[in-house]
């Protein structure tokens, strides 16, 4: 019940109810420093510039989680309008193919591990 970018609120709480060990968890985001259609999947990192993160990284106190960016591409013009604008044609196409392929990568982690989803997810 969080804006996303106070979602660290949210994430902190999970965890610490239902203890769950950060190597479990997995933050499903979109980045625009990835082209449309790019995955990547990491074992810990930096917030990249996104709000969300920061604010999830520093309720946990820690970058070391998984997370699994999704490319939507970089801004033309203002930020916030852009990540606010509905796709063209072209991009629905290669947004809903990148959605079915990160629901596969986050099976992947689920079912064996975070390099096992890696390897195999980590490439257009």
């Amino acid at each position: 019940m969080t804006y996303m970018n106070n979602s660290g609120t949210a994430v902190a709480a999970l965890i610490r109810k239902f203890e769950i060990p950060l190597s479990e968890l997995c933050v499903v985001y979109d980045d625009i420093h990835l082209d449309i259609g790019v995955l990547r999947i990491r074992q810990k990192g930096s917030d990249g510039g996104q709000k969300g993160m920061k604010s999830i990284i520093h309720h946990l106190g820690t970058t070391a989680f998984p997370r699994l960016r999704i490319g939507i591409g970089e801004p033309i013009g203002n930020l916030t309008d852009y990540v606010l604008t509905g796709f063209t044609e072209d991009e629905e196409i290669e947004t809903a193919h990148i959605i079915d392929r990160a629901v596969d990568a986050i099976k992947t982690f689920v079912k064996n591990d975070i390099l096992t989803a890696m390897n195999q997810f980590n490439r257009r």
